[in-house]
């Protein structure tokens, strides 16, 4: 983990389009996958970014830092999918 400090990070982690970035606004804090169109430009006055190269790593962090219902995964690009286990489904 680590944070997004300028835009030109932020078009480089884009561009490779491996891990997965977090927009830390303050009405929601909302997990993309670093690709995603929605991540918004990296601009001074806006909120915060913050990098994960895992998903595993995001969600624990996420979920200690902000509580499970404290955060949302995008609705684009769908970092965090649900579980397709049919046992989550009663079968």
């Amino acid at each position: 983990m680590r944070k997004v400090v300028e835009q030109f990070d932020l078009a480089l982690l884009q561009k490779e389009g491996r891990g997965y970035i977090l927009n830390a606004r303050n009405d929601v804090k909302r997990l993309h996958r670093a690709g995603c169109e929605a991540v918004g430009a990296m601009v001074s006055t806006a909120y915060p970014k913050v990098f994960f190269e895992q998903l595993d790593e995001a969600l624990k962090w996420l979920d200690a830092e902000y509580g499970k219902s404290g955060w949302l995964s995008c609705g684009f690009c769908y970092p965090n999918p649900p579980s397709l286990d049919p046992k989550d489904f009663g079968f």
